[in-house]
């Protein structure tokens, strides 16, 4: 067995005993189209409840088995390292554009972890190792991921990071799929509620659309969708009436969603 911290035993791969309600959700979104020719980049969020919420884990067993799987596979980028979107180097971007689109596994973010944000790390049984199907060049390459052994498997965040916490659409990114047709499959989930207790949710998706544990919600996914609000949400298609604009002279926006009141004109008067 690979095991990337002991902590992983703690928490992660116990069955799904109790379900805890059905405010939690995840959406699958169209992230880009045509980034590598003939496929469609889709993104998995879990819509968060508060903002202190904190998502811990991403997991599967052979009780509460976790599946992503594509039509065709899906696209590794040789340029990226390892299976998670730590091994996203920005800087690289430049020189390998084809690595935005690449597939991977991660809570809440999207690159190598910056100041505040922690790695992602895995825990993989050594009879269904799943990490590899992320990997370019791998035994598992793009391949259908299954996580559905007794011993089972997880991605997870250590709890402290700010990775676990909702972004200001509310939600926390788990994963990045690029492939030539939607993915489908069932996801497994712990949360902290308001950063305590231990909430565990199942949802069956296929496609995309936003989905609770009883399937399909909807197939909008909603969001600000003014472009000139500061909480613009470029993946909603549907607007939720929560979109904050900043007003006049007095007001910029804050660079998390909301306004600060500044003098923006330079007049001196606010």
């Amino acid at each position: 067995m690979r095991i990337h911290t002991l902590l992983a035993f703690a928490f992660l791969l116990a069955p799904l005993s109790v379900l805890w309600g059905q405010s939690y959700t995840l959406s699958v979104v169209e992230h880009a189209v045509d980034g590598i020719p003939g496929t469609t980049t889709y993104r998995l969020y879990i819509d968060m409840v508060n903002p202190d919420d904190e998502l811990s884990s991403v997991f599967g067993n052979d009780v509460d088995p976790l599946v992503i799987s594509t039509p065709n596979g899906f696209y590794n980028d040789a340029g990226a390292t390892g299976g998670s979107a730590d091994g996203i180097n920005p800087i690289f971007l430049q020189f390998v554009p084809s690595m935005a689109f690449d597939s991977w596994y991660t809570i809440g973010i999207e690159s190598a972890p910056t100041a505040g944000f922690g790695e992602v790390s895995a825990v993989e049984s050594d009879d269904q190792p799943w990490v590899g199907c992320f990997v370019a060049n791998s035994a598992l390459d793009g391949q259908d991921v299954l996580i559905t052994t007794e011993i089972g498997g997880a991605w997870y965040m250590v709890p402290g990071p700010a990775n676990g916490l909702p972004n200001e659409n509310m939600q926390v990114l788990i994963a990045q799929i690029t492939s030539d047709g939607a993915p489908s499959g069932s996801i497994n989930i712990q949360v902290f509620p308001n950063g305590d207790g231990d909430e565990r949710y199942t949802f069956n998706f296929d496609g995309i659309g936003t989905f609770d544990e009883n399937g399909l919600v909807s197939d909008d996914v909603f969001g600000c969708t003014n472009e000139l609000a500061c909480n613009y949400d470029s993946t909603a298609t549907s607007d939720d009436g929560t979109c904050v604009l900043a007003d006049g002279a007095c007001e910029a926006c804050d660079g998390e969603g909301g306004v600060q009141v500044q003098d923006v004109d330079g007049d001196g008067i606010c």
